[in-house]
């Protein structure tokens, strides 16, 4: 348990440090990048979801780390006029761009969440895990009403 900690730690310290510290490079294809991201976004959680219910922390931990770093790269994937068009496939909504601060915000919420739902497995509180879990799960919907056409 304490070597899994230290990585679980060791994770997050190197995510946080990244934010910190660099700036994120978006392809010259975000939209295509973070629609498939959101898709693996969609696979993690269910089986993030169902590794919590049969308390199988090594396939937990695989589909948060997917989140983790997500969330952290968000926001790097919606760089301006990268919305919705006739030309490409995108649902973003034109509301992220013109209130990016609360987009920026609830993307916050996002990262909490995952970060809860990290620490309760940690601690091994499967219960606490699926708290957050449904948490988590009410963050992404949340933001998908919001800015999602």
């Amino acid at each position: 348990m304490v070597k899994l900690f230290l990585h679980k730690s060791g994770l997050i310290f190197c995510v946080m440090s990244f934010l910190l510290t660099a700036s994120f490079v978006v392809s010259a294809d975000p939209i295509n990048e973070r629609q498939l991201n959101f898709k693996l976004s969609k696979k993690s959680m269910k089986t993030l979801r169902e590794s919590i219910k049969t308390k199988n922390l090594s396939d937990a931990f695989q589909a948060l780390d997917f989140h983790i770093i997500w969330s952290a790269k968000l926001l790097s994937y919606f760089p301006p006029e990268s919305e919705a068009s006739m030309a490409n496939d995108s649902d973003a909504s034109a509301d992220i761009w013109e209130d990016f601060e609360r987009f920026r915000r609830m993307n916050l919420v996002y990262i909490n969440t995952t970060s809860a739902v990290n620490s309760a497995l940690l601690h091994g509180d499967f219960e606490l895990a699926s708290k957050g879990f449904f948490s988590m799960a009410k963050a992404c919907k949340g933001c998908h009403e919001n800015f999602r056409n």
